[in-house]
């Protein structure tokens, strides 16, 4: 009982020693002279991005929900997304999908085995359609006929060493030629 009572102290303390952490931690003026790097629009189209991100997992979200007949509220779901995305980026392994699961269950009051398989079908999703992008990377269609070599080649920026023959005499440099 004491721990539920105190859930949101013990968040906040546990937040603050991350930050002080991370500060004490990450090197700042590095950090600033990459940001300024990126830029002003560099910056605007990234907040740009991942807010069309986050508003698109949410959705997906909800729908998983609603496919187990289980009503999340939109807020819900986008609060539970960039706590999952600002967990899972500050700890080890996939916690914030804990955390995502203790939003979920805590604001929407579903039981605990409701909420994780909603969770679990989100990730096998996300499982899936990586999966997918990238077989549809590595089986794609080649991209030109190389006349040089007798073979196709396709453009592929810093190949791992020894896991192509590299033609950079023949096929041009930044290009691998492979024999159909």
């Amino acid at each position: 009982m004491w721990l539920k009572e105190k859930k949101r102290l013990l968040i906040g303390l546990g937040t603050l020693i991350i930050v002080i952490l991370l500060l004490i931690i990450v090197d700042i003026p590095s950090l600033l002279l990459k940001i300024s790097i990126i830029g002003i629009w560099g910056l605007i189209l990234f907040v740009f991005i991942y807010t069309i991100v986050f508003l698109l997992r949410s959705f997906k979200l909800n729908l998983i929900f609603k496919g187990l007949d289980k009503a999340v509220n939109f807020q819900t779901s986008f609060f539970s997304i960039g706590v999952c995305f600002i967990v899972n980026d500050l700890t080890p392994g996939k916690v914030g999908d804990l955390a995502k699961i203790g939003i979920i269950k805590d604001q929407e009051n579903l039981k605990l085995s409701e909420t994780v398989s909603g969770v679990t079908i989100e990730r096998f999703f996300d499982l899936l359609i990586s999966s997918c992008t990238g077989a549809s990377r590595r089986f794609g269609p080649i991209t030109s006929i190389c006349h040089s070599c007798g073979g196709s080649s396709v453009e592929l920026p810093k190949l791992p060493a020894g896991s192509f023959t590299q033609r950079a005499n023949k096929c041009g440099p930044g290009r691998i030629g492979v024999k159909l």
